[in-house]
């Protein structure tokens, strides 16, 4: 088990945003779970990466304003009306950078 957990170094990690032109802001965070080689190519290894991001919304007043009497979203039933289109208007990406670490093949660093 030491050995699958010890491949990894993890280096640098950085959240990210969006902001919408309602004033509402999302964080993103985007974190690497395991990293597996699949072989190589004329550019060296290739990765594949597993990874999870989360998000957190920070609704604007407007926002919360206009949806406050609305019934809630049922999570099997997309709704047909009521969704408006907001547009970016800031951004900022989130990453993490690891170390992958493997005697036989050298070291790389992994972003996402």
């Amino acid at each position: 088990m030491a050995e699958l957990l010890s491949n990894l170094m993890f280096k640098e990690s950085k959240r990210g945003y969006v902001k919408v032109d309602d004033g509402s802001t999302i964080i993103l965070r985007v974190a690497i779970v395991d990293a597996i080689t699949q072989g190589s190519s004329p550019f060296g290894t290739e990765f594949s990466i597993n990874f999870t991001v989360g998000i957190s919304v920070h609704p604007s007043e407007n926002a919360i304003k206009e949806v406050s009497d609305k019934p809630l979203m049922l999570t099997d039933i997309m709704p047909n009306e009521g969704w408006n289109l907001v547009r970016i208007t800031e951004k900022d990406s989130a990453y993490e950078e690891a170390t992958y670490v493997d005697e036989k093949i050298g070291k790389y660093t992994l972003k996402v």
